[in-house]
Parts: structure tokens; sequence; C-alpha cells
């Protein structure tokens, strides 16, 4: 479940409380990552939360809201551990450091894996004539030429199917995504 990664101009204190909440879950096995006790983990959350709640302004409408949320997640995480030092606790400021990065590349790699599988529900769903259509053009390479010749259809129809497939597909997949998208509390696993 993909979490949403951009703000509606028109609504963005909501949006951002959308984007918040959709990252409760990877944003607390992140910070588990690091700290093994439950219960300071999800302190560490709720300042997380916190901080990103005040600096929501700061937050650029297009940006990766993921990765803003890990940076400061990981500097919560070095905070804390600072503050154990003084209890004569031992931490490495690397190991926490590519932890995050590891987190961040395995949300990336589970984001394209799921748009792989909208692709192919989507795929499925579309008209046979427009799945052969899209396989000739795109997957052996075919000019419109070609397809034109193949098909039997004037220039402009195979244009205009391919155009029509696509956005068919690009809105089907869009959709897919959003319904794959954790809501508030959700029970996605990394």
């Amino acid at each position: 479940m993909e979490p949403p990664e951009k703000i509606n101009p028109n609504n963005s204190e909501e949006d951002f409380v959308t984007l918040l909440t959709g990252h409760q879950d990877i944003l607390l096995s992140f910070i588990r990552g690091s700290i093994s006790d439950i219960a300071t983990a999800k302190d560490i959350l709720q300042e997380v939360n916190l901080i990103l709640w005040k600096k929501s302004a700061q937050f650029k409408k297009g940006t990766n809201f993921g990765a803003w949320a890990f940076k400061i997640a990981r500097f919560q995480i070095l905070a804390n551990y600072r503050d154990l030092q003084r209890s004569k606790l031992i931490y490495d400021e690397n190991l926490v450091t590519q932890m995050a990065e590891e987190i961040e590349h395995m949300d990336a790699e589970w984001k394209n894996e799921e748009r792989l599988k909208a692709l192919e529900f989507c795929l499925k769903k579309l008209p046979k004539e427009h799945r052969a259509l899209l396989d000739s053009r795109y997957r052996d390479g075919n000019s419109i030429q070609e397809l034109g010749n193949t098909h039997q259809s004037s220039l402009s129809r195979i244009k205009v199917m391919l155009f029509r497939s696509r956005k068919n597909l690009r809105d089907c997949i869009q959709n897919q995504i959003k319904t794959l998208t954790p809501k508030q509390g959700g029970d996605r696993l990394i």
C-alpha cells in the first residue's frame, strides 16, 4: 500500500494529514529497526509527527514526503541515541544512516512492485484488440505504419486507439494504486 506523495494545493492541510497518516506504519517500522523498545519507538514517532506538523509549511508540494519524513525520523533517532549516550550507551551514527537509506530503497522497490501489479491487472481489463495493439507497438516495437498495415486501419485510427488505450491504462493504474494506498492505521508490511 503506497503512501500518497502529492498534496492538492486546494486542500493542503487535509492532504498533509493524509500524507502524515499514510506514512505512520513505515515510519514506525523504520524507527523500530533502530529502537528495540516499542514504547520508546512510539514516543519517537510522536516526536517526529509533531516536528512534521510544525514544519508542514516548509514541505514543498510535489516533493517526496516519505524522504522528508525519514530524514526527520533519522534525526530524532540520533537525538534519542545522544540522550542514551549520556547513560554510557554506545551507538553508531553511520549504521542509523545506512538503515535509513535501506528503508527508503525498500519503499521505492515496493512502489515499483505495486505499479507492476496494477499494470498487469489493468492490461487484463483492456479489450483484446487494444491489448494486442499495445503489445504490438511497445513490446514488439512496431511502427504506427506497420500497425496500420497489420490491422488494416488508417494511421489516424491507430493513433486514436493507442491514445485511448494508454489513457485508459493510465487511469486504471492510478485508480488501482489509490485503492492500494493505506488508510489511517493501515496494515502495510515492509
